[in-house]
Order: structure tokens, then C-alpha cells, then sequence
């Protein structure tokens, strides 16, 4: 593998994140050209070791050997929280991927279960951590496990041994699956199950082909399968030659279940059942179980975190708890015995004709999942550190959510990201409108403040004009004169003059003040009068004379004369003194003035 020089930043557009995802892929295929078994991935553990300090640029003192072949990788290490883990051993069988360009080249070894992109996936996360760094919180890190000897050789208990879980606090993990491509699989409680293997050996007499009868000969099957255990008897061996009954046969096979307390009936009933069968035939049975791997239990905290985090990663559509807990055994369960934790699955199964089965010689990983994987691992490193290492937007360009049960392609990639885009660009516009509506509502309302201020110091003039004989206008109900109430309007139109400018602003005022006039007279002079001598003058002093009428001659017995300055508004108060004007009130102004 040939190493570049890791890149001061981060992928930003959507072409760099494929070339960054490109990259990954030759990472997996040369993964998947060299593989090597159970504790022997030595050039394994070095392409590893030279991609985290040359493109990922983690430090080479936060890299350490654990388990032999396995490694450490610390991004920020002063503390602890929350731990990665996946493995790196290939299985030891041939593949059969003779169309394969990167096809094994190792004899009787060959990735047939997916490690090769575990591994790939966990270095893609790493890149992308290290880059943003400095966004994770004061004293927490995140501890990459990429772990040896997963198939059968308890890799995980060997990392365990070398401490690769001192100070975590939680652990997460993935596995690839036969499910549609694209969907997220997670539970809490069992999620794999507890897995034993056995041997049965039964012992009686042997002899001759041709005198059976001076043997005894047993052949028996025995498969026990319910709704939370399986038994399986796969192998039955015995004898040497066609011609021979031999004196012994071994059985052996596999016990799975998902509770201790199963595992223990199931121990009872298969020691007994082998026990008294084989003393009921005359021959002697035993049976030896081999502990293999505990059951694979998600805690319910932290499997819900994931389903929350796959839902914004896939979309809630391909996120399900269908097809779990699965029959197949994974020693990640003894981390989860150590730590709270999750462990969930991703579905590679497309419309490609590849082989997506586990275990299978015509295998291949589906490098498709890359992007799923290692946003998966991004948003919950983000969820349980309380950070953003990146934005939205960025995360949607390393994965969109795909539609339910269908493959990605880079044009669906594309427009979704495009939708995305505009998504968010929309959203500025909407805000900055937002804000200008806001803006605006504020002077409106900051211009209706000041009106009201300057209604009520006109209410306040109006009030201060009343003569002195005038009870407070709270109690009263004696007449407001007329002239004081002119000179108040007075004073108002002459502060128009003077502070606006502006003809038509000044119109306006004078319009607003007279209709104003007009309601007050109209509403507060209730008793009619009559008209005696017409307008002498309508010069800067203009004299009105009243005189009560014939009918209510005791409303007034004196003449009451008005002086007013503005001659704008006469021919307003001529009409009003001649359509029967009222006497004013001044409770009757107050209400009038309020509105």
C-alpha cells in the first residue's frame, strides 16, 4: 500500500468526500488481497499502523500494540468515554471470486466474513476524528479497538488482557449482514447468541462386519430446536473400515442460545438423554461441553442511542429490529460483558449479483456501506461527547439516507445533496426574513409608542386647559369652556406649523385635529342651542355669539364668546352651532378624547 501525506483538513465538497471514500475502498481491497489468520496479521497490523499516522495523522505515541497483532488508536487521549472495536482476521478457507481483481492471494485464507471493511471502516471514523480534534471536549477521547482473532481464537478476551478497556466507559461495534443494502439492524438484549460447542463419545463392543449380532450398534441423531435454543448434532465419526463395526463413535455439534438459564437446561437434558440412551442399548455415553462465546446483550440505553443515531444516519425507514437476534455467536459479546455498550448491524445485500452471504468462498464486502459505517460511528462519537465535529451539511455529504430497500448510486448521493443544499439555503433566506419582519415590528411598534405618547400629552394639555372652576375630571360633570378647549386645539395646530414642514404631512395633522374637534363637539353638546348674530369676523380673532333658544331658555342666562385663532376650522364650528350643538360635558370629553 502506498501512503500519502495526511491532509491539514478535513473533506469539504461532495468530490472530495467520494475521492476521500475512493480511497477507502483500495484501503479494503488491499486488505482483502492480503488477509491473514487469527494472530498472525502482522502486515495487517503495519498498513494499519502506516495509514493512522500518514493520512489519518494521528500522533505515532497514541498508536500501541495490544493482543500481539492488535492496535490502539487514541484520538485525544486524556480521558477515556467511549470505544470502537472491529477485527482483522480472515478465515481460514479459499475464496472463489476467480472475476475478483483484488481476489485473496493468500493460500487457504481469504476475508469471507467482511473484516476486511470492519477494519476499513474503523480507519475512515479515525481520518475523520483526528481531523476535528479540537471540537471534542476537554479531557475525553475516543479508543479505536482493531482487534485480532475474532474467528474462534477469543481475540477480544486476549485485547481485554491487555487493557484495551481500562478507563472506557462505553463500547460500540458493527457487523455486516445479508440484509437489504443500506438498513440498520439494533435492539436491546441479545442481539447474537451464547454459543457451546460438544462432544459425544459412546463406547460398547466392536467385531467383524459379518457378526453384527455379536455387537451393539447405535447411530442417533438427536436435533432439539425451540423458540429460544437450537441443538445440532453436524458431525458423527466412527470406525476405520467398511468391514469393521467399530468399538466407539463421536458426536459432536453446536448448542445456541440467549440466556444462561436455557444454556443450563439444555446442559441437564443432553447429559441425561446421552447418559440413560446409551445405557439402555448396553453402552457407555459421555458428553463434554466447550464454553465458546456469551450471548451478544446491548444494553438498553446505549442500543437506543443507536437506533436514534441510525434513524438521522439511514433514515427511519431502514432502521429495524427485524431478523434479531441472529443465531450466530461474536466474541464483541465479551466487551459487552465488560461495558455498556451496543452492537448493530448494516445491510449489504443489492441488486448486484455479488454474494453477500457470511462464510460463504464467493463473499465479498459491499464497499458501498463505507459511508453508512463510518457516519454511524461519527454521529454517535458527536452524541455521547456533546460536540459537533461536523455540521448537517457536511454529514450529509459523507451519507444521505437512502429510500427504503434500494441501493445508493452516486446520482442519488448527488441529489441528495443538492436538496440538501438548498435545503439549508432556504433556511438562511426564511431567517434573515425573519429577522427584517422582526426589525420592523419593533419601529411599528416603537412609532404606535410615540403616538400614544403624544395622544396622551395632548390628553394631558387638554385637561391642564379646563378652568380652575372645573372639578378633576374623574368627578365632574360641569361644562368645559369653550374657549379652553379652543386654545388648546390653538396651541396643538401652531405646534404642527412650527415642527412639520412638509405641506402635506401638515394637512393631514390639520385633518386628523378637526375630525377630532368634530367628534368631541358632537358627542359632548347635548343640548341645542340657536345662533344669534352671524361670524362678524374671520380674520385672526373670530367672536361667536350664543344665546340659549326659546325652548331651553334655562341653559344659559348670559352670553358666552369664544375666541379661536385657527381659521380652518370656523366653518366647522359654524356648522356645528348651527345643527344644534350640545353642552359640553368634560367626562364626556375624556371618553371622546381617549379614542
Amino acid at each position: 500500500m502506498v501512503a500519502t501525506a495526511a491532509s491539514s483538513t478535513p473533506p469539504t465538497t461532495s468530490g472530495e468526500y467520494i475521492a476521500f471514500f475512493d480511497r477507502l475502498v483500495t484501503l479494503r481491497r488491499h486488505f482483502h488481497t492480503h488477509p491473514e489468520l487469527s494472530f498472525r496479521e502482522v502486515n495487517t497490523q503495519q498498513t494499519l499502523r502506516r495509514f493512522l499516522i500518514d493520512e489519518a495523522g494521528i500522533a505515532e505515541q497514541d498508536i500501541h500494540a495490544c493482543a500481539g497483532t492488535g492496535k490502539l488508536a487514541t484520538v485525544m487521549d486524556h480521558a477515556s468515554l467511549s470505544s470502537s472495536s472491529r477485527d482483522m482476521d480472515a478465515l481460514p478457507m479459499t475464496e472463489e471470486n476467480p472475476s475478483l481483481e483484488y481476489k485473496s492471494t493468500t493460500a487457504g485464507a481469504a476475508h469471507m466474513c467482511g473484516h476486511d471493511g470492519h477494519m476499513t471502516s474503523l480507519a475512515g471514523f479515525a481520518q475523520l476524528l483526528q481531523r476535528r480534534r479540537e471540537h471534542l471536549p476537554v479531557n475525553t477521547c475516543v479508543r479505536l479497538l482493531f482487534q485480532p482473532a475474532e474467528e474462534g481464537h477469543f481475540g477480544a478476551v486476549a485485547m481485554i488482557k491487555g487493557g484495551c478497556l481500562d478507563g472506557v466507559d462505553e463500547v460500540y461495534g458493527y457487523h455486516n449482514v445479508n440484509f437489504p443494502e443500506g438498513v440498520v439492524a439494533v435492539k436491546a438484549g441479545a442481539v447474537m447468541s451464547h454459543g457451546n460447542t460438544f462432544r459425544i463419545t459412546l463406547t460398547g463392543p466392536g467385531g467383524h462386519g459379518s457378526a453384527p449380532h455379536q455387537t451393539l450398534t447405535i447411530t442417533s441423531r438427536n436435533i432439539s430446536a425451540h423458540d429460544s435454543a437450537i441443538v445440532t448434532i453436524a458431525q458423527v465419526h466412527g470406525g476405520e473400515a467398511d468391514n469393521v463395526i467399530p468399538s466407539s463413535v463421536t458426536m459432536s455439534g453446536t448448542t445456541r442460545d440467549f440466556a444462561p438459564a436455557v444454556a443450563d437446561v439444555i446442559r441437564t437434558r443432553m447429559s441425561a438423554i446421552v447418559t440413560h440412551t446409551a445405557a439402555a442399548f448396553g453402552v457407555q455415553g459421555t458428553i463434554q461441553f466447550d464454553e465458546r462465546y456469551p450471548a451478544t446483550v446491548n444494553a438498553v440505553d446505549q442500543a437506543e442511542i443507536v437506533r436514534k443515531v441510525a434513524q438521522s444516519v439511514a433514515g427511519e425507514a431502514n432502521v429495524t429490529a427485524d431478523g434479531l437476534p441472529l443465531c450466530a455467536s461474536e466474541d464483541f459479546s465479551f466487551y459487552l460483558k465488560e461495558r455498556p455498550g451496543a452492537f448493530f448491524f448494516i445491510g449489504t445485500v443489492s441488486s448486484a449479483s455479488q454474494n453477500r452471504t457470511l462464510h460463504s468462498s464467493t463473499f465479498d464486502f459491499n464497499d458501498t456501506i463505507l459511508p453508512v459505517s463510518v457516519r454511524m460511528f461519527l454521529e454517535l462519537a458527536q452524541h455521547r461527547l456533546d460536540c459537533q465535529l461536523y455540521d448537517p451539511v457536511e454529514m450529509a455529504r459523507i451519507h444521505c439516507p437512502m429510500p427504503s430497500n434500494t441501493g445508493a448510486t452516486h446520482a442519488h448521493t448527488d441529489a441528495m445533496l443538492m436538496i440538501v443544499d438548498k435545503t439549508f439555503a432556504r433556511r438562511r433566506y426564511f431567517r434573515e426574513k425573519q429577522r427584517e419582519h422582526r426589525r420592523k415590528v419593533y419601529a411599528d411598534e416603537a412609532a404606535v409608542k410615540a403616538q400614544y405618547e403624544h395622544l396622551q400629552s395632548v390628553l394631558d394639555n387638554l385637561q391642564a386647559g379646563r378652568p380652575s372652576s372645573v372639578a378633576p375630571r374623574e368627578a365632574s360633570d360641569g361644562p368645559l369652556s369653550w374657549y379652553s378647549v379652543a386654545t388648546v386645539f390653538k396651541r396643538e395646530a401652531h405646534r404642527v406649523l412650527k415642527d412639520r414642514q412638509s405641506l402635506v404631512t401638515q394637512t393631514q395633522e390639520y385633518q386628523s385635529l378637526i375630525q377630532a374637534m368634530q367628534r368631541f363637539a358632537v358627542m359632548n353638546i347635548p343640548e341645542p342651542l340657536a345662533l344669534l348674530p352671524a361670524v362678524k369676523n374671520e380674520d385672526e380673532f373670530v367672536q361667536f355669539e350664543f344665546q340659549a333658544s326659546d325652548e331651553r331658555d334655562d341653559l344659559f342666562t348670559c352670553m358666552d364668546r369664544i375666541q379661536f385663532t385657527w381659521p380652518g376650522t370656523i366653518q366647522m364650528f359654524r356648522r356645528l352651532v348651527e345643527t344644534n350643538m350640545k353642552a359640553v360635558n368634560f367626562p364626556h370629553y375624556v371618553e371622546t378624547a381617549s379614542t
